[in-house]
């Protein structure tokens, strides 16, 4: 169990629906590969919501994700997957993501609140 705690990061919802999939299996391994294959659905559900409003987002949070948790680190990856981004506009984003419960800022780095989020966005 402490190794599922330390994957979800303690996240109730996910640690809930890995009893229940460990329950079903009696296979730590199976059990979270199902667990993370719920959460991936959800999250790119939710990310397609997302990049309809713009596809700076989801490249935002896989850069996060990534380890560019500096504001400048940021706008350089998207510069690099060709968005471009003026400062006005990176600003917008992020506290858009902060304001949606997305991302998290401590001492001018940003991370994902959610570290499902940041292992599906890693491995897709």
């Amino acid at each position: 169990m402490d190794r599922a705690v330390s994957i979800l990061d303690g996240i109730l919802g996910w640690l809930v629906l890995f009893g229940v999939k460990y329950l079903e299996t009696k296979d730590f391994e199976k059990a979270m590969e199902a667990t993370l294959n719920v959460a991936k659905g959800l999250l790119f559900g939710d990310l397609g919501e997302l990049e309809r409003r713009s596809r700076r987002y989801t490249e935002i949070l896989r850069a996060i994700a990534l380890g560019y948790s500096r504001w400048g680190l940021i706008r350089d990856y998207l510069a690099v997957k060709g968005m471009k981004t003026p400062e006005p506009r990176l600003y917008e984003l992020l506290k858009n993501l902060k304001k949606r419960g997305w991302v998290e800022e401590e001492n001018r780095e940003y991370r994902l609140a959610d570290p499902v989020v940041k292992l599906i966005l890693r491995g897709s």
